[in-house]
């Protein structure tokens, strides 16, 4: 008798993994959209405090939060942002995508850990 479909899902999924669900690992991007405007876009894992993290070090960046879409699917969590690069007396701030990328990063590994 051959499985059904929904035994082949398990089988793949939570069977496979010893009984424990697979965790989606997390996706940071941060890319330019030109003229100081920026796309943030995150989805991980939720933790207890992750959203306000994450929103509070993208501010902490020097971006003015311009639109958030939030979207919480348990236990995944989907930002995306557009942001404006804040500029100072005139001057304009500069923003290192790579390094910000990798702090948020780092706050979803601390969310996920704590």
């Amino acid at each position: 008798m051959a499985p059904s479909a929904r035994t082949c899902y398990l089988s793949a999924g939570v069977k496979a993994n010893g009984g424990y669900p697979r965790r989606a690992p997390p996706s940071v991007e941060v890319t330019s959209m030109g003229s100081n405007t920026w796309r943030v876009k995150v989805t991980c894992e939720k933790g207890p405090r992750t959203l306000d993290r994450l929103v509070a070090r993208i501010e902490q960046a020097g971006l003015l939060l311009l639109h958030v879409d939030i979207s919480v699917h348990e236990p995944l969590l989907n930002l995306n942002s557009v942001a404006s690069l804040q500029t100072e007396d005139e001057h304009s701030m500069t923003l290192d995508p790579s390094s910000l990328r990798e702090s948020l990063l780092q706050i979803i590994n601390e969310e996920l850990h704590s």
